[in-house]
């Protein structure tokens, strides 16, 4: 498995939801993006922390990532890898003195706390691979289409033109 680091590049709501909202997390070092479906409470956690916004009382992912700075706990990094269509894990790696060990969760939780805990967080190029193959299979869909429409419309054309010659014709 290859991975590529990655930053979030914004956080924008769901028009038809007031509980989901779409991460958009783009590489580091290219210009390839994908966006995640996170929900209400990740949102909040991963702008306020995003943003360093304090909060009377720290939000949950916030807390937990003072919990693990007083034990000595350190979150190395999240790698968020694609185990089904459009669901999103992560696998958190986290280090206590010399043990190193590997904690699964939804993306959103993951990408939350590594922003909580100011951590790397990095992307299957795996799940870059497979929209790119998404979205060029869209556009070669939406190109035959737009030829469909274009041929379908000169045919439209040639017939209407070919009818008025036939009116004109039947005139003389």
């Amino acid at each position: 498995m290859q991975k590529v680091q990655v930053t979030i590049l914004g956080i924008i709501g769901v028009k038809s939801s007031h509980v989901f909202y779409w991460l958009l997390l783009e590489e580091v070092l290219g210009e390839r993006r994908v966006p995640i479906l996170i929900g209400k409470m990740e949102a909040q956690s991963i702008s306020a922390s995003s943003q360093q916004i304090e909060t009377p009382v720290p939000l949950t992912h916030q807390l937990f990532s003072k919990i693990t700075d007083n034990f000595n706990i350190k979150l190395k990094d999240v790698l968020i890898v694609s185990k089904e269509e459009g669901l999103f894990l992560a696998e958190q790696t986290w280090q206590h003195g010399s043990h190193v060990f590997l904690i699964e969760s939804r993306a959103s939780d993951g990408i939350a706390l590594a922003m909580a805990c100011n951590t790397p967080i990095f992307m299957d190029t795996a799940i870059f691979d497979k929209l790119d193959e998404i979205r060029s299979e869209q556009t070669k869909k939406e190109h035959e289409t737009l030829e469909k429409r274009e041929e379908e419309h000169l045919n439209n054309l040639l017939e209407r033109g070919i009818a008025k010659i036939d009116e004109l014709e039947a005139d003389i």
